[in-house]
């Protein structure tokens, strides 16, 4: 048997298209790898920037959940893992009352529950992530791409990378954010591929040097190149470590 990277259905080895929702397996399970990088441009971002900013200012943040979407969509497709080009599904109208939810729950325990916040969005986001040749439609979601992360684990993962920050008047916070990125990529599961994550902590300070500096000259005007300068080290150093992943409980 064999997992459709389009619905996760299960198909017999032999099939050549899904019974479930007719997507064709030629080339899919090929085990050849690919280069895995970022190709999202500075300019490009700009444009997606600037509309961000006036959307929250204009919506005094009520349109957040479309800002989130934006972001997501231009920096997945955007994204080559392994070859493959991806694509995000999510929608801002989708998300809305779901991140309407997770506020006043947070709100209302003082806090609390952003803990649990964090990782249902980063679960919501995850399941609307596939590969671009697979054709996902607006709002679909995918069985086979998730985010296994738990609550507490993560968060003490965040306290930790806040307290590296704080003890070290943020110099230290790349290699704390390194330790973030190990947690997240290796719960993730993109299409069935369980990721993980090879960049350093010293690599990531040159990156964030330069763009602090360049932001600073700039007035902040720099922000959408540094961003994808973030994205190219980052994306670039994710790998797959497990081809055949499945939910860890």
């Amino acid at each position: 048997m064999k997992t459709c990277p389009n619905c996760g259905q299960n198909v017999e080895d032999s099939a050549t298209t899904c019974s479930n929702c007719n997507y064709s397996f030629a080339g899919t399970f090929s085990t050849v790898s690919g280069d895995t990088y970022f190709d999202g441009k500075g300019l490009e971002y700009f444009g997606i920037w600037i509309v961000n900013v006036l959307l929250i200012m204009v919506t005094c943040g009520i349109a957040m959940p479309w800002v989130i979407c934006r972001n997501l969509k231009w920096k997945y497709s955007h994204t080559i893992l392994n070859g493959r080009r991806l694509m995000f599904t999510g929608t801002g109208g989708q998300l809305f009352l779901k991140y309407l939810l997770w506020a006043l729950l947070t709100t209302i325990t003082f806090g609390i529950y952003g803990i649990w916040m964090a990782i249902e969005l980063e679960k919501w986001e995850i399941a609307h992530v596939c590969y671009a040749d697979a054709l996902g439609a607006p709002n679909q979601e995918f069985a086979n791409s998730f985010y296994d992360g738990k609550p507490f684990e993560r968060f003490g993962y965040s306290l930790l990378c806040g307290l590296i920050a704080a003890v070290s008047f943020g110099i230290a916070f790349p290699w704390g954010e390194k330790f973030l990125l190990d947690y997240d990529l290796k719960h993730t599961v993109v299409m069935g591929n369980r990721l993980g994550y090879t960049g350093t902590g010293g690599g990531l300070f040159g990156i964030y040097i330069l763009v602090y500096l360049l932001n600073y000259v700039t007035c902040s005007i720099f922000t959408p190149w540094g961003t994808c300068m973030i994205n190219n080290y980052v994306i670039g150093h994710y790998v797959i470590t497990d081809p055949a992943a499945s939910y860890t409980s």
